[in-house]
C-alpha cells in the first residue's frame, strides 16, 4: 500500500526548520520539542497534547500541525491527518512541498479521489520533485484517475457474509475451498494465554452440505501449534497442503524447523488426518519472508510470494516445479506481473490458465487491489487486468479466491455488518474476470479383487498435444482421488499402480456443458494371464487402420507398462460394431491391431512380446442396435498372454 513515509517526513522538518520565514514563539518552540521526543518515543497520545499546546501558544507555527498530522497518521486516524496537513497549507503553502503528495496519498484512503488528484497535479506541476517522488506522484494520479473512471462503471458485486458458522468475533481470513466444494479450510486469530503475546493464528475447517456451512473447527495437531500458521493451499488432489509458518523468537512450533522469517511448510493427507508438517527446504524458502503459497492443479507447480534477493520489488511472485530431484530453484513469475512494488496473494486457479494476485504497483484504486492475468499460448502471462470497482476500493484487499467450477469467488473484508474484525464473504465473480470453467472427477481406487483400497497415481493428458495436464494420485489409506479436469479439451486418463494393469478412460470435454462433476470409482486389476485393458484413447479414422497421432499418449502408456513388466506377452485384438460385412471388419480389426503392434515396435518392444488379433465384430460388449453401443463395440484390447 501507499504509506505515508513518516520518517522521511520527520527528516525534511528537521531540514525545513531553519529555512522557514515564521519564527516561532518560544514556549510553542519548546512544547513542540517535547511534543517530538514523545512522538520519537511512539507516545502519539501525549505528542498530540503537546503540540496542541504548541499551536494554542502560536497558531501559525507549522511544524506542531505537521508533526500533529503524522501522529494522527501513525494512529490510522486519517481524516484528523489531512485536517492538520490542510491546516499547514493554509498557513504557508510552500512550508513542506511533499505534503501535497501525502495529502494526495490520504484522501485516496478516504476515497476522496478528485480532491487526492487536485493535491497531487498541484505538487507534480507547482514543485517539480525529483525523479524518484515524480513517478510516486504519477502512479498515485495515474490510480486516482483509473478509481473515478472505475466507480463510473461499477462491475457487478453482490457480496455475500459466510455467516456466524464460519466467521467468528476474531479475524477470520485466507479462505480456500476444496475442488469437490466441500469442505471450506481459512485462518482465524485466536487469543490463547499460552501463546508468546496471548494470541496467534490457526487453520480451521467447515463443511459445505446443502443447507450451508456447518460450524467450523480447528483442524488441530500436528498442523496447529503456538505460533501462527496461515494462508493454506491444498493440492487439487487433496493429498497435500502447503502453509505458512513465521519464526516466532526461533520457534516454528512442534519441534518444526526453518530457514527464514517465514517458511514454507508441507504436510501429507493419511487417511482423514494430516501428517506432521515439513519444511520445504531450502530450494524453496529463503533466508527472507516466503509465504501465501498456491499449488496448481498440475500437481508439480508452486506458486508463492517471496521477499527473496533478486526480486524485481519489496515482494515479488515466484513459482517452483517438483520433479525427480525435489523442487527446483524459485523462478520469478516475469515483470509483467511483478512490479517495484509489492505482489503478494498469488492464487492460480485449476484451470492453470488464470492468475489472481494482489499489489499496490500496477495501477488500481490505490493500496493493495486485486489484479487477474491469462496465460498466453507460449506460457508466458499476459498484461494484468483490475478486477474493478467495487471488488476494489480505497481500502486494501489483499487475497482472491475462485472456486474450481469459476462460479463464486471468495474474500477476507472489514466491511461493515461483519461478526468479527474481519469476515470472509463470497460473490458471483463477473464473466469478464471469471476463470474458464473446470469440473472435477472424484472417486475410490480398488483392488479389484480384495475391494482393499490403493494408492495409485494419475496422469490427466491433453490428447491433442500429449502433454500431461494434471498429475495426482489417491490416498493410500482409503483411496479416494480427486482429478480436475478443465473444460474445452479431451484427455487421456491413465491410472497406475506397480503389480496391477493400468486403467485407462477418456474424457470428451470440447464441447457440452458438464454442470454435474464425474463420480467414477476406479477398480485395478491384479497382473495376471487372462485379463485385458481396453485401450479407450487409441483413435483410427473410418474405416482406416493407421493409428491417428492423438492416440499417442495412450501407446506410450502401453509401452511404459510393457517396459517395467518385461516378463508379459500380450494380445493386441482389434474388434469393430457390426456395420460392413463381416470379412472387411475382420481384415480392418487385425491391420488395427497390427498397426498398434508397430508402433510399440518402433519404441523398442521386442516383437515377440506382442502377438495380433482381430476379431471383428464377433466379440460384442454392448448392443449394435444404437451408436452408443456401437461405439463402445468398436476397441483395441490388449490380453496378458503369459505372465511369469
Amino acid at each position: 500500500m501507499f504509506k505515508i513515509n513518516s520518517l522521511v517526513v520527520l527528516l525534511l522538518i528537521v531540514v525545513s526548520l531553519g529555512a522557514q520565514q515564521h519564527v516561532p514563539n518560544k514556549k510553542a518552540f519548546k512544547l513542540f520539542e517535547q511534543g517530538r521526543a514523545s512522538f520519537d518515543g511512539m507516545n502519539y497520545e501525549s505528542a498530540i497534547y503537546l503540540f496542541d499546546q504548541a499551536i494554542l501558544k502560536d497558531p501559525l507555527y507549522c511544524d506542531p500541525h505537521m508533526m500533529k498530522g503524522m501522529a494522527y497518521v501513525e494512529q490510522r486516524f486519517y481524516k484528523k491527518a489531512i485536517a492538520s496537513y490542510e491546516r499547514v497549507i493554509s498557513i504557508d503553502p510552500y512550508f513542506f512541498p511533499n505534503i501535497y503528495e501525502e495529502l494526495g496519498a490520504l484522501y485516496m484512503k478516504q476515497g476522496d479521489y478528485d480532491k487526492a488528484a487536485n493535491h497531487l497535479e498541484t505538487y507534480v506541476r507547482k514543485f517539480n520533485p525529483e525523479p524518484k517522488m515524480r513517478v510516486r506522484a504519477n502512479l498515485l494520479l495515474d490510480n486516482c484517475l483509473f478509481a473515478m473512471e472505475s466507480m463510473k462503471t461499477p462491475v457487478d458485486f453482490e457480496v455475500e457474509n459466510l455467516g456466524p458458522t464460519v466467521n467468528s468475533p476474531y479475524h477470520d481470513f485466507s479462505p480456500f475451498m476444496t475442488p469437490d466444494d466441500e469442505f471450506l479450510y481459512f485462518s482465524r486469530t485466536i487469543t490463547d494465554e499460552r501463546a508468546v503475546d496471548g494470541q496467534h493464528e490457526d487453520f480451521y475447517m467447515s463443511k459445505v452440505t446443502e443447507h450451508g456451512f456447518l460450524e467450523s473447527r480447528n483442524v488441530g495437531m500436528p498442523i496447529n501449534s503456538l505460533v501462527n500458521e496461515g494462508a493454506i493451499a491444498i493440492s487439487p488432489d487433496g493429498q497435500y497442503m502447503i502453509f505458512t509458518i513465521c519464526d516466532r523468537f526461533g520457534n516454528y512450533g512442534n519441534e518444526r524447523q526453518g530457514v527464514g522469517t517465514c517458511d514454507l511448510f508441507i504436510a501429507k493427507k493419511q487417511g482423514n488426518r494430516w501428517s506432521r508438517a515439513k519444511n520445504l527446504g531450502t530450494k524453496v524458502n529463503s533466508p527472507k519472508w516466503d509465504g501465501q503459497p498456491c499449488l496448481a492443479s498440475d500437481g508439480k507447480t508452486l506458486y508463492f510470494a517471496s521477499k527473496r534477493l533478486g526480486g524485481r520489488g519489496k515482494s515479488d511472485i515466484f513459482y517452483s516445479k517438483i520433479g525427480k530431484e525435489g523442487w527446483s530453484k524459485p523462478q520469478s513469475v516475469g515483470s509483467i506481473i511483478n512490479t517495484p512494488g509489492t505482489e503478494m496473494g498469488v492464487f492460480i486457479h485449476p484451470d492453470n490458465q488464470t492468475l489472481y494476485f494482489t499489489s499496490d504497483g500496477h495501477v488500481g484504486m490505490g493500496g493493495f487491489d486485486l489484479y487477474m492475468s491469462r496465460r498466453n499460448d507460449d506460457g508466458t502471462w499476459g498484461k494484468p487486468v483490475n478486477l474493478g470497482y467495487p471488488i476494489n476500493t480505497e481500502k486494501d484487499e489483499m487475497s482472491l479466491f475462485v472456486d474450481a467450477r469459476g462460479r463464486l469467488a471468495y474474500i477476507n473484508s472489514d466491511r461493515e455488518g461483519g461478526y468479527g474484525s474481519e469476515d470472509i464473504y463470497r460473490f458471483p465473480i463477473p464473466k469478464s474476470i471469471a476463470p474458464y470453467p473446470t469440473t472435477f472427477m472424484k472417486g475410490l481406487v480398488y483392488d479389484k479383487e480384495t475391494k482393499d483400497y490403493l494408492g495409485a497415481s494419475f496422469e490427466l493428458i491433453d490428447v491433442e498435444t500429449g502433454n500431461v495436464v494434471v498429475e495426482s494420485q489417491s490416498n493410500l489409506e482409503d483411496g479416494q482421488f480427486i482429478v480436475c479436469l478443465p473444460l474445452g479439451k479431451n484427455y487421456a486418463l491413465h491410472v497406475s499402480k506397480d503389480g496391477y494393469l493400468f486403467y485407462s478412460e477418456k474424457f470428451e470435454l470440447s464441447t457440452g456443458s458438464f454442470d454435474k462433476p464425474f463420480a467414477m470409482d476406479v477398480p485395478l486389476t491384479p497382473l495376471k494371464e487372462g485379463i485385458d485393458v481396453v485401450l479407450n484413447n487409441v483413435f483410427f479414422d473410418l474405416n482406416k487402420f493407421d493409428v491417428l497421432a492423438n492416440s499417442k499418449a495412450e501407446l506410450d502408456k502401453l509401452v511404459e507398462f510393457l517396459t517395467n513388466n518385461k516378463q508379459l506377452v500380450i494380445e493386441l485384438s482389434g474388434h469393430t460394431d457390426n456395420q460392413g460385412s463381416e470379412d472387411h471388419n475382420q481384415v480392418l480389426s487385425l491391420n488395427r491391431a497390427k498397426s498398434v503392434k508397430d508402433y510399440l515396435v518402433s519404441r523398442g518392444i521386442m516383437e515377440t512380446r506382442v502377438q495380433t488379433k482381430g476379431y471383428g465384430s464377433t466379440k460384442p460388449v454392448a448392443s449394435n442396435d444404437t451408436a452408443e453401443g456401437r461405439s463402445k463395440n468398436r476397441r483395441t484390447v490388449f490380453t496378458i498372454v503369459t505372465f511369469e
